[in-house]
């Protein structure tokens, strides 16, 4: 339960802070009907393509694009669409005008730039695995002259570039749909006790999910195996900042993984109220910059806030010294909680949600549409769990007693109903809850620290 926590998970995000009060009932929710807005930010396929263009370098003119036949880990439907779709944009990223030659196996694509009288051809290998849209492209060059092409009848590979990156709503469409049935819990012993927030992602780029952990005493990178808690690093707080001139009773905390602009890997902004500066931190906890304010999750960002007594300021900046895009002026209300994702619709935009508790309960907003969920307690986040291009929200129960807490999973459908996906009792109370990314090619897991255990719920 934990009331004074806040929690965040990036590229899913959770924050949440102080309840407010025992409710007994909770209205029924309600939504607004104005269109939330499309955020151009980057889907699984254009990071995919991107990366495919910038290592496979210069090019020779005209060059034309092939694919081998795509397989997955999971039953593809729409295999030959996505295939076509994937050589589409490859073609139109690194040849003008675009040439994509419809064949499946390389020595065709040989013969095909042969035939055109070109020089060389990229070959595209598809796969969807483990949670992830890979794609490996090589480019080859071939014999130009009769001669030159007994000597050499084959292609020769010049270079192999490789891209990956996590399903999301655009590629599920190519996949077979996802449910969110009935909860699978796994139990793992040696968490702190007394965490209050908690975040998910891969954050050294190695391909796995990391859980960073914050209590009032450190920060925890560390990794769920056989049951067990396992430390990868740590830092003290006393490490990291010096004591805050007014420490609340009750810490308020949050966790916010943020992708990096120089590589693959995350930044961990972190804040609690028991310190004088927010941090921005590395993969090994290496303090990169400090902020006087109060850090939120916004989107696949984070923004800074001040505390007004015991809720947050809705004047939001940045943290770090540079802009944060599409950054609104304002909270839409007073809150002491917030939750964030950018989450990529089927159409391949996207958008940022944003979850804020106040007097009045639970709203989640997404630019001017909003929903009202009803009272909630202090821990919240945000994502996709399903990949179906629409919210979800995890949220606990406005408690006073650790024993009547429960985890409640909603989601939003594409006709705007509120439909409540299940219901999750914590004898022990919920400390903190983070979404993590989609690590296999199910449901995206969510994560929650209760009494000394980390609970992994899919």
């Amino acid at each position: 339960m934990n009331p004074r926590a806040w929690v965040c998970c990036l590229l899913f995000v959770g924050v949440g802070l102080l309840p407010q009060r025992v409710s007994a009932r909770a209205p029924a929710p309600t939504k607004s009907r104005t269109e939330a807005p499309a955020d151009p930010s980057p889907t699984a396929l254009s990071t995919v393509v991107a990366v495919v263009k910038r290592d496979l370098g210069q090019l020779p003119p005209g060059v034309i694009v092939a694919s081998a036949p795509f397989t997955s880990d999971v039953k593809a439907p729409r295999a030959a669409a996505l295939r076509l779709r994937l050589l589409q944009l490859v073609a139109s990223s690194i040849s003008r005008p675009p040439a994509a030659a419809t064949v499946s196996r390389l020595v065709g694509a040989t013969a095909a730039a042969r035939k055109r009288g070109l020089a060389g051809f990229v070959w595209l290998r598809p796969e969807v695995r483990a949670g992830r849209l890979a794609l490996t492209a090589e480019a080859y060059s071939v014999a130009a002259t009769v001669w030159s092409r007994a000597a050499r009848p084959g292609a020769t590979l010049l270079r192999q570039v490789h891209a990956e990156a996590r399903l999301d709503a655009q590629l599920r469409l190519y996949l077979t749909p996802l449910r969110i049935g009935e909860p699978r819990v796994e139990k793992f012993l040696g968490a702190d006790h007394g965490i209050v927030a908690l975040a998910c992602g891969d954050i050294d780029a190695d391909g796995r999910s990391e859980v960073v952990s914050m209590s009032r005493r450190r920060l925890l990178i560390a990794r769920l195996a056989a049951g067990r808690v396992v430390r990868e690093h740590d830092v003290s707080w006393a490490s990291l900042s010096g004591i805050a001139p007014v420490p609340l009773r009750e810490p308020l905390g949050t966790l916010t993984l943020v992708p990096r602009d120089d590589g693959p890997k995350m930044w961990i902004d972190a804040s609690l109220s028991d310190r004088g500066q927010s941090v921005r931190l590395d993969d090994s906890f290496s303090v990169i910059a400090t902020s006087p304010q109060r850090v939120v999750p916004f989107g696949s960002g984070s923004a800074c806030v001040r505390m007004k007594s015991m809720y947050l300021d809705p004047k939001l900046s940045s943290c770090w010294g540079g802009p944060v895009v599409g950054l609104p002026a304002r909270l839409p209300l007073r809150a002491d909680a917030v939750a964030s994702a950018r989450i990529v619709r089927t159409d391949g935009t996207s958008q940022r949600w944003l979850a804020v508790r106040g007097p009045s309960g639970l709203r989640l907003h997404a630019g001017a549409t909003g929903y009202a969920l009803g009272q909630a307690g202090a821990q919240v986040a945000v994502g996709d769990l399903d990949q179906d291009g629409q919210p979800d929200v995890v949220s606990t129960r406005d408690v006073q007693q650790p024993r009547h807490d429960k985890v409640d999973v909603r989601s939003i459908a594409s006709s705007g109903l509120v439909q409540p996906r299940f219901t999750l009792p914590v004898l022990a109370g919920v400390d903190a809850v983070a979404i993590c990314p989609v690590d296999d090619a199910g449901v995206a897991p969510v994560v929650l620290a209760s009494g000394g255990e980390i609970w992994l719920i899919r």
